[in-house]
């Protein structure tokens, strides 16, 4: 779930409008940041790198440093690969004696060869992003293209990627759509990136973005900013068929974000209105849990006509605490939820939350709404169940990310007893919105913007929930398909 962006100006240099766009994709990671541009007169690359929030590490005297017309940034949310600084975006390689840079949202699922093959190749880094780099270095192609094309032909897993050689930008988006990516132009300007809302940032209308496809390779030139659109194979054993992610839908992506030619915002309304037809719990007031439920939590409130409260109000400064160690965010859910006393107290409270991954956060909710006087709680998610963990690209994998409906074999009253097993009887009930419903939901959405109507309940990632399928073959981290 990084954050991927590239901009080029046929005047000017772009580090600061590239410091604009990142801090409009900083929803999805502040944990590291990195950007490269490339100077025209010099024919050298500049690149800055750091941990920590993309308003930190892009500091204005820094960027003052960054010559160039043409460049790249990124926001990093580690999957593969821990966040030493080594493993910081752009990660870089060498063709034909130049540098190239190269920066990736998703994750390489079956990598295991690759690990055997290039067990010496950089081995500060531990990203999987590395092996892009070393198999462009070593494919004995003749020219960059060939070279990428060479590389995209054997990785098997998720990827937005952007590429930087010398001049000029490549970007690609593996066969099957699964992490979002963009394209915007205007007079003077291309810009490219995870998500629609930071093209205004430099004046380009959303309504304008293309969506750049599974399987296409887009190359901006620097010299004339002109594009070629190109196609490329993938590993032979994908099926071309998109597979958009259901997590970014329902809580990676910002409300404002247009994916599939439908707005986030009003998908999310839908699920919850879809979750209010078949689940109606005898209650006073709904509650969306910000920021990504407060829009499900609308929908609910319209369906199921229990009147919608703000009555949970998030400090926004607090940033996502699923990016933070299960040990750290106790205290953190303190500074994050403030709740509206007035509103809650004696209240029958409906909490609509995005999906539930290890329980900290909708457990931390619920303590806080109780805490302010609500009678009882009742908790809806307008997603289904997340019994599997991601290797597409979503940090789920790793040792201390528990899923409580794994562990539960998907018994969704046992979840329930553990969630509230503290709380003393006051939390009556449970319910996920089942997977069909959820795809279904979005597929039926009106999309705003032409070209997006012919979607089916086939082109959607599910391999995380409760009846989904891995359609990318996956053995890292001592998973095996």
């Amino acid at each position: 779930m990084c954050f991927v962006g590239a901009v080029a100006f046929q005047e000017g240099e772009v580090a600061f409008a590239l410091r604009k766009v990142a801090r409009k994709g900083e929803h999805r990671s502040h944990k590291s940041a990195g950007m490269v541009t490339y100077d025209h007169d010099l024919a050298l690359p500049h690149i800055v790198r750091g941990l920590g929030m993309a308003t930190e590490v892009f500091t204005p005297e820094g960027l003052e440093e960054l010559k160039g017309r043409i460049g790249l940034a990124h926001l990093r949310w580690a999957t593969a690969g821990g966040l030493e600084r080594a493993n910081i975006h752009p990660l870089s390689g060498n063709f034909q004696g130049k540098p190239f840079f190269l920066v990736h949202n998703g994750e390489i699922s079956f990598r295991r060869a690759l690990e055997r093959q290039f067990a010496t190749y950089q081995p500060e880094v531990t990203s999987d992003t590395k092996f892009f780099c070393a198999l462009i270095e070593t494919s004995g192609e003749g020219n960059f293209e060939d070279a990428l094309r060479y590389a995209l032909r054997i990785v098997k897993g998720t990827y937005s990627l952007i590429v930087l050689y010398e001049n000029t930008i490549y970007a690609v988006r593996d066969v099957t759509e699964n992490r979002p990516l963009y394209i915007g132009t205007k007079e003077g300007v291309v810009c490219i990136g995870s998500e629609t809302l930071i093209f205004r940032s430099l004046g380009i209308h959303p309504r304008q973005v293309k969506e750049i496809r599974g399987g296409q390779l887009a190359i901006v030139h620097g010299a004339d900013l002109s594009i070629e659109w190109k196609t490329f194979e993938g590993p032979s054993d994908i099926a071309r068929i998109p597979r958009l992610c259901l997590i970014e839908v329902v809580y990676s992506m910002h409300p404002a974000n247009i994916t599939y030619g439908r707005t986030v915002q009003t998908l999310r309304e839908r699920l919850g209105w879809q979750l209010a037809q078949t689940w109606r719990p005898q209650a006073d007031i709904v509650v969306g849990v910000p920021d990504s439920g407060v829009a499900a939590g609308k929908g609910f409130s319209k369906g199921s006509g229990i009147p919608y409260e703000e009555a949970l109000i998030r400090y926004h400064q607090s940033g996502r605490i699923f990016y933070s160690r299960v040990d750290e965010r106790r205290d953190m859910y303190d500074i994050k939820y403030d709740p509206v006393i007035e509103k809650l107290e004696g209240q029958r409270v409906v909490l609509i939350d995005d999906t539930i991954f290890a329980s900290e956060t909708i457990r931390a909710v619920i303590e806080i709404v109780l805490e302010a006087g609500a009678k009882e709680v009742h908790i809806g998610i307008p997603a289904p169940m997340i019994v599997a963990p991601c290797f597409y690209g979503t940090p789920t994998s790793s040792e201390h990310r528990r899923l409580i409906a794994k562990d539960h074999g998907g018994d969704q009253q046992r979840i329930l007893e553990e969630i509230g097993a503290p709380f003393g009887g006051r939390v009556k009930s449970l319910t996920f919105l089942p997977l069909g419903d959820v795809k279904q939901a979005v597929v039926d959405t009106k999309p705003m913007v032409d070209g997006y109507g012919d979607i089916t309940t086939r082109n959607f990632c599910d391999a995380c929930f409760l009846g989904g399928k891995r359609h990318i073959p996956v053995d890292a981290d001592g998973y095996t398909m």
